[in-house]
């Protein structure tokens, strides 16, 4: 998961990022025929030389224990030595004999049946070559945009059937957040929106900003929950530059690591491991283009569960994700307060830890 410069910042989830970069199996292609041979006549070059070895090696042997000549220790041994060689060679020469005729006759088989095989072989290959054209374009097609689009949503469809769905569960009146000003704005925002698209809204989609997700002993608490038909869960989170109570540097990019990492790196990869999706908006994209975040998050369902590419926004809208120092020197100069609408001004310096419950009582006054 490498670290994002820019707002939107888009995480998927573990499962739909696998699904985004699979592909098809292809298919083996067809097997080549094997083209028709006629098998090479034996080697006779040499024969007759065993048998001429064993039947010398015979006389010999008859001749010298025929003779007068006494047989000493030595030359007795080299008898014994001849005897045990000959016991060797003589079925040795007739398995040789054996293997020759039977090569004598798969040459003369093949030699017979070679113009048959042949005409076999021809058609044969040219409905290879017919096979194998179609498997090309076939496989031309599995790899095209449109294939793999598709495979992907099914894929999708698949997996959206038989998925787990994560653990979220609501907060309770003792949980301590933390909430921006621009939660409970966006809140009310993407309801009154995405109800003005269709009147179907509140059965496709919930929007919801008082979920938590369990993470051991403690919980993650994402800033909106959207879930799309009971079973996308897409964390919203919004980002500030810095803490309205005391200026301290959040959602920065740490440079003083070994390569720029976010300093939310740890929770975008429990929670996307958790099964869910991350899109991340700074405060200042919420305030002034909150239409387009809307349409984002839309986008981004859509891009994610059916077209599977990538998800593109306007330079404008677009915003670059600071550092720790950028964020101090934002702080310094105030720099929320030019774009946050007046009204939501004065709850800044309020953004403190509170109970969910005095929150809940307090929505306009954060």
């Amino acid at each position: 998961m490498s670290c994002q410069t820019s707002y939107p910042e888009v995480y998927r989830s573990v499962d739909v990022e696998r699904i985004h970069n699979s592909t098809p199996t292809l298919p083996e292609p067809p097997k080549e025929p094997e083209k028709p041979i006629i098998v090479p006549a034996p080697d006779n070059s040499n024969k007759g030389c065993m048998a001429v070895f064993i039947i010398g090696g015979i006389v010999g042997i008859i001749a010298l224990l025929s003779s007068d000549v006494k047989l000493n220790g030595e030359m007795i041994y080299y008898v014994v030595l001849a005897c045990i060689l000959l016991i060797f060679a003589i079925p040795i020469a007739f398995a040789e004999n054996k293997s020759k005729q039977e090569q004598e006759q798969e040459h003369q088989k093949s030699k017979a049946t070679f113009e048959s095989r042949k005409a076999q072989y021809d058609k044969d290959f040219a409905n290879y070559q017919k096979e194998l054209s179609e498997y090309k374009d076939r496989i031309a097609y599995m790899k095209s945009d449109e294939y793999l689009a598709d495979f992907r949503k099914k894929s999708i469809e698949e997996w959206l059937k038989s998925r787990s769905k994560p653990s979220v569960i609501d907060y309770v009146d003792n949980d301590v957040v933390k909430k921006g000003v621009s939660e409970p704005f966006f809140y009310d925002y993407m309801l009154s929106y995405y109800r003005s698209l269709t009147p179907t809204f509140d059965s496709l989609f919930k929007v919801y900003v008082n979920k938590k997700i369990p993470a051991g002993d403690s919980f993650y608490y994402p800033d909106i929950l959207f879930v799309y038909k009971d079973c996308f869960f897409v964390d919203i989170e919004i980002d500030e530059p810095y803490s309205g109570n005391d200026g301290s540097p959040i959602h920065y990019i740490d440079n003083d690591s070994r390569w720029p990492e976010s300093i939310d790196y740890n929770r975008n990869s429990f929670v996307r491991n958790e099964g869910f999706e991350i899109v991340r908006f700074s405060e200042e994209q919420i305030f002034l283009h909150p239409d387009e975040c809307c349409r984002y998050i839309i986008d981004f369902c859509a891009k994610s569960l059916y077209k599977h590419s990538d998800y593109q926004s306007s330079n404008e809208f677009m915003v670059k994700k600071w550092t720790k120092d950028e964020a101090s020197k934002m702080a310094y100069q105030h720099f929320r307060k030019t774009y946050v609408p007046a009204e939501y001004q004065p709850m800044i310096d309020k953004e403190v830890q509170r109970s969910y419950a005095d929150f809940d009582r307090n929505l306009g006054d954060v």
